[in-house]
């Protein structure tokens, strides 16, 4: 989910990879098969902190993640 105000693009990379993007407070949903994934997520403006985090997938497990951003 991006509850943010800016186009997200985020990077899986672990048993299979995906390049997604979700528009600004829009979400997807995405099935994976079971592993360790590498995520990475990113928006246009380069004063936003990349988001990077390793997670790990188990078989007949949901995941979510919501992202947002803050201000300092």
């Amino acid at each position: 989910e991006n509850a943010t105000t800016y186009q997200l693009h985020i990077y899986l990379s672990g048993p299979v990879e995906r390049d997604c993007v979700i528009e600004k407070a829009g979400s997807i949903a995405i099935d994976l098969p079971a592993g360790s994934y590498r995520i990475a997520a990113d928006v246009p403006d380069k004063s936003v902190i990349p988001f990077y985090a390793v997670r790990q997938l188990n078989v007949n497990t949901r995941w979510s993640s919501h992202f947002y951003v803050t201000p300092k």
